[in-house]
């Protein structure tokens, strides 16, 4: 019975968060509508005080409404994902989750993530990117990160990443860069995410690498970018081989596996591939035990 009394609790809070979207984006009416507003440094939480009016108004002004996946996701928090779009076209995230015993709302607007700006409509005319559909929650740190795609250049991507704080509310972009990005990957302890993507340095032929990011969750300091990091430097000191980097998985807290593949610039040798082990805390690589 608890179990359908939250389910139900959850359902209305959303659609309250939602139509609390749209109210935000229309010129305020006091004669029809009372509503309050909480404000500090880092949100804005609108909360009804007619929600079931705010609702019944505003239900069909609903243009897009697309549930992201949570990665990680647990009972604990059962975190909801909602972007949605009014007929304004007005784009906000909208989340609802449990901490500590409460349920809370949040609203994401383009003043926090610009890059959902138009979104729908965009991916309507473009065909490709656009889309906001990598999502992990790290519950040891109650921080969720997710990743929004905006136009595609080539063969690549315009992404930025993002991670939310459960507890503050506050919401910050933590990496940019064009390519194609994998999935996110928590290391065991939290303390990490990690993730890999494709790109090409000045969409040059040859140029392809594929790029590693390591983030420090408790602060989204980068431990590691390969491609700006010394790894390389600790194998090239020619500059003639381009150097890849492909996320594996985590060993431990504090260690993972890395694919390494070298190519030379001329492509006159075979590209060699191997995996190798990297230490976060040491800023080292070695390879893997055979």
């Amino acid at each position: 019975m608890k179990k359908l009394q939250l389910s139900i609790l959850y359902v209305v809070l959303l659609s309250l968060l939602i139509s609390g979207a749209i109210l935000l984006s229309k010129p305020e009416d006091k004669s029809k509508y009372n509503s309050r507003t909480i404000e500090n440094e880092e949100s804005r939480v609108v909360v009804a005080d007619n929600s079931q009016e705010s609702v019944n108004a505003y239900k069909n002004e609903i243009s897009k409404n697309e549930t992201i996946n949570v990665i990680n996701n647990g009972a604990g928090i059962n975190l909801h994902a909602n972007l949605i779009e009014d007929k304004s076209g007005h784009v906000t995230l909208c989340l609802v989750y449990k901490l500590n015993g409460k349920l809370i709302a949040k609203n994401i607007n383009t003043s926090n993530v610009s890059e959902i700006r138009n979104i729908f409509r965009f991916r309507e005319v473009y065909g490709s990117g656009y889309r906001l559909d990598n999502m992990i929650l790290n519950q040891k740190m109650n921080t969720l990160y997710f990743s929004v795609e905006g136009k595609k250049d080539k063969k690549y991507t315009h992404t930025a990443v993002y991670s939310y704080n459960l507890k503050s509310l506050k919401v910050e972009k933590v990496f940019k860069d064009l390519g194609n990005f994998s999935e996110f990957s928590i290391s065991p302890d939290g303390k990490y995410n990690a993730f890999s993507y494709v790109s090409c340095p000045q969409n040059i032929s040859g140029n392809e690498k594929n790029i590693v990011v390591i983030i420090h969750c408790s602060d989204n300091k980068l431990m590691l970018n390969s491609n700006e990091d010394i790894l390389t430097k600790q194998y090239d000191k020619s500059n003639l081989y381009v150097y890849s980097y492909d996320f594996i998985k985590w060993q431990n807290n504090n260690v993972c596996e890395l694919r390494q593949r070298i190519k030379a610039k001329d492509g006159s040798q075979k590209v060699k591939e191997q995996t190798v082990i990297y230490n976060v805390i040491s800023n080292k690589l070695s390879e893997e035990m055979k």
